[in-house]
Formats: C-alpha cells, sequence, structure tokens
C-alpha cells in the first residue's frame, strides 16, 4: 500500500462508521441475541473485531519500525470479557480505533514499508496494507451484523 497517510486514515474511517452506525437504537438484548446456538451475536462480532484491531496495531507499529512481530494471527478470537455490555464495547472499540489512528497520523516518510507480515488471506502485507484492510475487515463485520439483525426471531 502506498497510500498517504490522509487517504489511509479516511478510508478506515468510512467503513468504522458504517459498522458504528448498525449499533445505534441497538438494545443489550438486542447486541447478545444469536441466531442460533452455534453463531455469533452481535456483542460477539464486536469482541472479534476488538481482540482483532488491538493485534493489528500491534502489527502495524511493529513492521513501522521494520520488525517482524512475533507469533501468529488467531482467526477468530475474540476479546475475552463476555461480561462487557455494548456501551463498554463501543468505548474500547473507540479506545482501540484511536490507537490506530494515532498510528496513521504518525506515519511518516521513515515508515519501513519493506518488512511484511502474512495475512492468512491476503498474503504478505506491510504496515500500511495492514492498515487499509482494516477497512475490508470493518465492512465484513459490519455485514455479519447486518444478517444478524435480518435473522427471522431478532428481538424487537
Amino acid at each position: 500500500a502506498t497510500k498517504e497517510s490522509s487517504d489511509l486514515r479516511a478510508l478506515i474511517e468510512r467503513e468504522r462508521a458504517r459498522l458504528l452506525g448498525l449499533l445505534e437504537g441497538l438494545t443489550e438484548a438486542q447486541a447478545s441475541w444469536r441466531p442460533a446456538p452455534d453463531e455469533w451475536s452481535v456483542k460477539d462480532v464486536l469482541r472479534h473485531v476488538l481482540a482483532a484491531e488491538a493485534g493489528v496495531v500491534h502489527i502495524v507499529t511493529s513492521l513501522a519500525q521494520g520488525t517482524v512481530p512475533e507469533g501468529e494471527r488467531q482467526m477468530g478470537r475474540q476479546d475475552p470479557d463476555e461480561s462487557a455490555s455494548l456501551d463498554e464495547l463501543e468505548r474500547r472499540l473507540g479506545q482501540e480505533r484511536q490507537r490506530l489512528e494515532a498510528f496513521v497520523d504518525g506515519l511518516d516518510q521513515a515508515a519501513n514499508l519493506s518488512v511484511t507480515f502474512p495475512h492468512p488471506f491476503f498474503g504478505p502485507l506491510n504496515c500500511k496494507g495492514w492498515v487499509a484492510f482494516q477497512r475490508i475487515r470493518d465492512g465484513d463485520h459490519a455485514g455479519q451484523i447486518e444478517q444478524v439483525r435480518a435473522t427471522e426471531g431478532f428481538p424487537a
């Protein structure tokens, strides 16, 4: 990814606004409702977004400094706090996004773009590629929330 920092920020802000817009007016009961016992609720999706974004902040920070992060990405992991309310999850998502945006705002010409870290589906990405990917990830998870809300039996 060769986009300027301001372009990257605009990309990630747009999809995050869409995702957060889907939470407006949801009750705690609606956010906790699962379409089936083995499917995710809106809160489960948010817990996943939260855990994934924390991992991405670590990845992009390491890559920009020219260091390959240790360990592997864990697909489908969620923040372990199952008791967090919808409001608490939204607050924490905002904090994590501020960390990512601060990274983007601080990107400069000295950022190392040659070091990459493999994404499980998209292959090796540099720090800007990982940031740009957040737009796709937020869009996918917004789609999941839309599906949950559209499922027959979703609480009124």
